[in-house]
């Protein structure tokens, strides 16, 4: 049999229904148990109180057998009449009721006796001994029924610990199965929130389980649907950009070899002209290397040939700026790498903190072993970046705030250079706050001895993810 789909609505149906039945259970367990504790309560009241009556009743009995003044007696008699009259009050059952008025009838007898003249004593005596009797059994009956009533109180409170201790429990049940139903009811909610930060992060194959309540389950397809076409769109754009870099490539080349067949030829008066045309072919130059780069590493398609190599010889041939503050160690530092790619990555480092920095302060270069790990380090002292700017840091085309009309980029050069860190197994930290400079470093694990030959070439992966931290 086909399941019907759960949606959101049948599930809060359902909760509701299992509360509801549950405090209604709860309700009538509680109405239950008060009645009887009432009334076991009462019971226990009125045969107290009538044992207290009966026992009066049986000392002014006593008192009026002994009285020898007529006035005395009248008013015991008196009182004793009230006591038996104030005993029906307390009346809890039918043999109760019985020894009640039979103990009157034995009273009222006994009294009649005692006015008569002509009685005699043995008779008088007899029918006092018989109420004295009477009113014994009823206040033994009375006792009874208090023990039993304390019985059923106590029983009583024994069932309502049991019911308080069995409703707990199955409270503590009912809402740990919920707890858990609604759990894993909503965890797809939690899952497709999850998936839209991971995608939102640049993790462009992040897609949404198509699983849970109904209502979900459409989100998450039409989530997955509006992600594809974003990423068909996303590739499309940068393979077009792939081409049109490709293109640019070819007539790029021939600009740049007929500047340098001219450099020679240009005359002092065009020496400031030919630099500045020279500077802007090289920077459109790196700007179709970056597209280039992006489409070859978003279709992983960028080689890597590996060597082990000393970082210090490649950082030391890389940079050549006097504002740089350069430290390394004495020791070598071998790494199994691609030569050529890793000083493009330094390069894009050391540019960006030469850029970002006031030209009157140094940036700082260290290389340093951490953890068997080596770490280049790159230190300035410039504007910094905030921590919302970090987040979107390693993302393709981002570029930090007020720099993006001022500084010169695609906003590529991270991003490339954190996938290349990658795909050496490396990766990409950065350390800043807004107007307290930057540190970007580099961590490459070392190399292993007997390694130092030339490996196959390695292809960097389609996608990769930036670990960006402060």
């Amino acid at each position: 049999m086909n399941r019907q789909p759960r949606t959101m609505r049948s599930i809060f149906v359902t909760v509701m229904l299992l509360v509801t039945a549950l405090s209604l259970l709860v309700s009538i367990a509680l109405v239950v148990l008060t009645t009887e504790l009432r009334a076991a309560t009462e019971s226990v009241g009125a045969s107290v109180e009538s044992v207290r009556i009966v026992e009066e009743a049986e000392i002014d009995l006593l008192l009026h057998a002994g009285a020898r003044d007529t006035v005395v007696g009248h008013d015991i008699e008196g009182n004793l009449r009230r006591k038996m009259h104030a005993a029906r009050e307390y009346v809890s059952s039918q043999q109760e009721r019985e020894l009640l008025e039979s103990a009157a009838a034995s009273v009222e007898s006994y009294l009649a006796a005692s006015h008569d003249p002509g009685a005699e004593a043995k008779e008088v005596e007899r029918r006092h001994a018989r109420a004295y009797g009477a009113l014994e059994a009823l206040a033994t009956l009375n006792v009874v029924q208090a023990r039993a009533s304390r019985e059923a109180a106590a029983r009583g409170n024994r069932i309502g610990n049991a019911l308080g201790i069995g409703v707990g429990g199955l409270l503590v049940l009912v809402f740990g199965v919920v707890g858990v139903w609604l759990r894993r009811a909503f965890r797809p909610l939690f899952g497709l929130a999850e998936v839209m930060t991971r995608f939102g992060q640049g993790q462009h194959d992040a897609r949404a389980h198509e699983t849970g309540p109904a209502e979900l389950r459409e989100m998450s397809r039409r989530f997955n649907e509006l992600a594809d076409a974003v990423e068909t769109q996303r590739r499309s754009q940068i393979a077009f950009l792939g081409g049109v870099a490709h293109d640019l490539s070819n007539p790029l080349g021939a600009l740049c070899l007929s500047l340098e067949l001219l450099e020679t030829d240009i005359t002092p008066q065009n020496r400031s002209a030919f630099e500045r045309a020279e500077r802007q072919l090289k920077r459109i130059e790196r700007m179709v290397g970056d597209f280039l780069n992006l489409a070859k590493i978003d279709a992983g398609e960028l080689d890597l040939s590996m060597q082990v190599q000393d970082l210090r010889v490649i950082v030391s041939e890389t940079l050549a700026d006097p504002r740089l503050s350069i430290r390394l160690p004495a020791q070598p530092i071998l790494v199994r790498c691609d030569a050529l790619r890793i000083e493009q990555v330094v390069t894009n480092l050391v540019s960006n903190a030469l850029k970002y920095s006031p030209r009157a302060t140094p940036v700082e270069v260290e290389l340093a072993i951490q953890s068997r790990r080596a770490v280049l380090r790159v230190v300035d002292h410039g504007v910094g970046i905030s921590d919302n700017e970090q987040r979107e840091l390693f993302q393709p085309f981002r570029r930090v705030g007020s720099s993006r009309a001022t500084t010169p980029g695609t906003g590529l050069g991270l991003w490339v250079a954190c996938r290349i860190a990658e795909a050496h197994g490396g990766k990409l930290v950065v350390e800043s706050a807004s107007g307290q400079g930057s540190t970007f470093s580099l961590h490459l694990p070392l190399s292993d001895a007997g390694q130092e030959h030339l490996e196959p070439p390695t292809r960097v992966p389609a996608a990769c993810e930036s670990d960006s931290t402060r």
